[in-house]
């Protein structure tokens, strides 16, 4: 089962560090521990934000919002409210949809001028099909893992590493990171292809 500070030593590793960071939260008082705790944070949410992961996929029905001035928006019949803790909307559905490819409606992503975020769209009792912010680490899966620890090691190697040979390290893990990254979009790709030969004819042929 995957954790926060075993995510961190494996990232620590690939970069030929000392693994032995003991906490995050709060940092253990190591210089390793702190950079950890500022950069892993935010080389998750960039990795979720980057393919359909199914632990982080997520239906709903999102909140309709009344705004003060409708006019701004006369382009969209509805205004929806922003699930919290969203990194990225996948589709708009709408109820009693049959296929998520096929039935998925136009929208828009704004936020308004109080800052609040909207999802924008002609579609009335919709279903939003997004990508949620994922903090428990033991709902990973092992790619998203190991992917993980190289974008995290890739956010490291500048401020341990320093130099030239820092920015080379950070080259690298990343790219390594988006390679994992495509190596289970193609993992999915494959399963949505064997899923196609098995739909009826009467909804290939929509």
């Amino acid at each position: 089962m995957a954790t926060e500070v075993g995510i961190a030593n494996l990232a620590l590793s690939r970069l030929g560090q000392k693994a032995n960071v003991s906490s995050l939260s709060p940092p253990e008082g190591s210089a390793e521990a702190q950079h950890c705790a500022v950069w892993l944070p935010m080389a998750r949410d960039a990795l979720l934000s980057l393919h359909t992961w199914s632990f982080a996929t997520v239906r709903s029905r999102p909140a309709e919002r009344a705004l003060s001035d409708p006019d701004l928006y006369a382009e969209w019949a509805y205004v929806y409210a922003r699930p919290n803790n969203c990194l990225r909307i996948l589709a708009v559905l709408p109820t009693g949809y049959v296929n998520q490819i096929l039935d998925a409606q136009p929208f828009s992503a704004e936020t308004a001028e109080d800052g609040t975020d909207l999802i924008l769209t002609n579609t009335p009792e919709a279903i939003l099909r997004w990508i949620k912010r994922v903090t428990n680490p033991a709902v990973y899966s092992p790619v998203f893992v190991e992917a993980l620890s190289f974008m995290l090691a890739s956010a490291l190697a500048g401020p341990i590493l320093k130099g030239e040979e820092g920015r080379k390290a950070a080259l690298e893990h990343y790219n390594t990171a988006m390679s994992l990254v495509n190596l289970a979009s193609g993992q999915d790709a494959m399963q949505s292809r064997l899923l196609d030969q098995y739909l009826p004819v009467w909804l290939t042929d929509r």
